[in-house]
C-alpha cells in the first residue's frame, strides 16, 4: 500500500528549508574565500576547531567520518591545508601512536574570521529550523544535503572539488 502524499505546505517548507540552506553553504563559501580558504579548508578547520570533545583537535579518520569522505580524500586534504599552513599535527603524549591535527595560529585567524561573519547567517537558518514541525517531511531531503555526492558537487549546491584544495 502507497504511503499517503505529504500536504503541499510539506513541500513549501522543505523547500524553503533547501533554499536556505543552498544560501548558507553559498555565503559560507564565499566569505572563506575572502579569508583565502577554500570551502574544504574551511570545514575541514570546523572539523578540527569544533571537535565533539571539545580538544579543538582530530585525527584524519574522524576528519574522513565527520565530513564524510574516504580517509584517503582527508589525508590530500589535510596535505593541501599542512603545506598551506592552516594546520599541523601533534602527538600528544598520552595517546601513544595516534597522531592529531590541530589548527595553526593562522588557521585559527582565519577560521574566527569566517566564524564571526557567518554569525547573522546562522541565526537566520536557526530562526528557520526552529519553525520545522517533528512530523515534517524534512529529514530526507537535508539528509541528502550532507552525503558525499552532495559535497563533492554531484548535487546542486555549493561544488566541494578536490582542484579547489
Amino acid at each position: 500500500m502507497k504511503a499517503p502524499s505529504p500536504p503541499s505546505d510539506d513541500y513549501q517548507n522543505v523547500a524553503e528549508l533547501c533554499a536556505a540552506l543552498f544560501r548558507f553553504l553559498g555565503e559560507s563559501e564565499r566569505i572563506a574565500r575572502a579569508y583565502e580558504l577554500t570551502s574544504k579548508q574551511h570545514i575541514l578547520l570546523l572539523m578540527i576547531k569544533g571537535a565533539p570533545d571539545g580538544s579543538e583537535c582530530a585525527t584524519v579518520h574522524q576528519i574522513a567520518e565527520r565530513m564524510r569522505i574516504a580517509d584517503s580524500t582527508a589525508r590530500k586534504l589535510v596535505r593541501a591545508a599542512e603545506q598551506a599552513g592552516l594546520l599541523e599535527r601533534v602527538k600528544p603524549p598520552t595517546r601513544g601512536r595516534t597522531t592529531y591535527l590541530r589548527a595553526t595560529p593562522e588557521g585559527s585567524r582565519r577560521l574566527g574570521e569566517v566564524v564571526a561573519e557567518l554569525r547573522r547567517n546562522r541565526r537566520a537558518l536557526a530562526r528557520l529550523l526552529r519553525t520545522i514541525e517533528p512530523d515534517d517531511h524534512v529529514l530526507p531531503p537535508l539528509i541528502s544535503l550532507t552525503t558525499p555526492a552532495a559535497l563533492d558537487g554531484r548535487l546542486p549546491g555549493p561544488r566541494y572539488d578536490e582542484q579547489r584544495l
